[in-house]
């Protein structure tokens, strides 16, 4: 089985308190060994690695589920952002 996938979205931005950044990367996966079919969400942030996310959704729920955890770890300054881009 061969793994077939497309980045969906690949931005690094200025965190709120211009204190560092965040990268991130959105890859939808078709077939992929591990994870199978779902939509791969990365968030890193280049100083404090508690503000990190890594996740995974299902196609169907894509970006509604992303967005309310975004939400829920009050991250409403990096959904702003990405729900421009997305």
């Amino acid at each position: 089985m061969k793994n077939e996938s497309k980045v969906l979205l690949e931005t690094e931005f200025e965190d709120s308190l211009k204190e560092g950044s965040f990268n991130v990367k959105i890859i939808k996966h078709d077939t992929n060994i591990v994870l199978g079919e779902c939509v791969e969400v990365k968030i890193e942030h280049d100083t404090d690695p508690e503000l990190s996310l890594n996740e995974t959704y299902q196609p169907g729920k894509f970006p509604e589920e992303f967005y309310r955890d975004l939400v829920f770890r009050g991250w409403s300054f990096v959904l702003e952002e990405l729900s421009e881009k997305l």
